[in-house]
């Protein structure tokens, strides 16, 4: 049918259609960078997943001063430390948890995530999957 194919709707976004129903929306593939040792996370790499894929030892990820915009995601894949670091006078709250002013998390467990998003410059949010301390 000619009416098969990419569709974008009034509201702009581009969907896959069979021609009678849409069957659904059309997303960008999320980025993914796996590091070995420690990472100095840039401002440029915002919408970033990031793991430790091939690390033999424990990787630190060191996060810029947060911005409005600024989203990451950190992942413990292999079975070696993972942390995520902020600098002094910032912090990373999660739910009920949360670091002292220039602590860190430490992802604690192979499949443990944290979505992280800039609300302030002084402060991370976090959505955690997993087990985590808030140092």
């Amino acid at each position: 049918s000619a009416n098969v194919g990419i569709a974008k709707a009034s509201n702009g976004i581009a969907r896959v259609t069979n021609g009678t129903t849409g069957v659904g929306a059309l997303g960008a593939a999320l980025p993914v960078a796996s590091k070995t040792s420690g990472y100095s996370v840039l401002n440029t790499d915002t919408g970033y997943a990031f793991d430790n894929i091939g690390a033999s030892g424990s990787v630190t990820f060191t996060l810029p001063t947060p911005a409005a915009g600024l989203n990451y995601r950190v992942c413990r894949v292999a079975d070696q430390a993972v942390v995520v670091d902020v600098a002094a006078g910032v912090t990373i709250q999660s739910g009920a948890s949360a670091t002292t002013s220039g602590g860190d998390v430490s992802l604690s467990a192979v499949g443990s995530c944290l979505h992280i998003w800039a609300v302030s410059t002084t402060q991370w949010f976090g959505l955690l999957a997993g087990t985590a301390s808030f140092n």
